[in-house]
């Protein structure tokens, strides 16, 4: 891996690298197999300043050596009761109401995992869920 720092961030310092996260994001999902459109980056952005104040919040920024952020990625403690938004409901279906709350309500949930494509194959994403 190049010369990486990748550390803890808070919901602030986060936020106010919100122009790279966004920029890492596009890059990231902007390509197969996800090919989302430009924009997404921006509904990203904005679920992001909800998200930061979920319990249990945390994130982590994989800084290139010249300080450009080169991925992130940002996780909470999943809820009890257990949610019924987003994803959610694959899970309870496979794993049915009991299963859902023994095996994911109080565990740490990794939400978004995003890195630079030019950054790739190079260990980031292991280092960013160590961290």
């Amino acid at each position: 891996m190049t010369t990486v720092e990748v550390r803890h961030v808070g919901p602030a310092e986060l936020l106010g690298l919100a122009a790279d996260v966004r920029a890492v994001y596009a890059a990231a999902f902007g390509r197969p197999p996800w090919s989302e459109p430009d924009h997404t980056a921006d509904t990203y952005l904005v679920r992001l300043r909800r998200d930061v104040a979920r319990p249990g919040f945390t994130a982590a920024a994989a800084l290139h050596a010249d300080g450009r952020l080169i991925g992130f990625a940002t996780g909470w403690t999943t809820p009890e009761p257990f949610p019924s938004d987003r994803c959610y409901p694959n899970a309870l279906d496979s794993l049915g109401d009991l299963g859902a709350r023994e095996l994911l309500c109080g565990a740490r949930e990794i939400d978004e995992l995003a890195v630079h494509p030019d950054h790739l194959g190079r260990g980031v994403g292991a280092a960013l869920l160590e961290r």
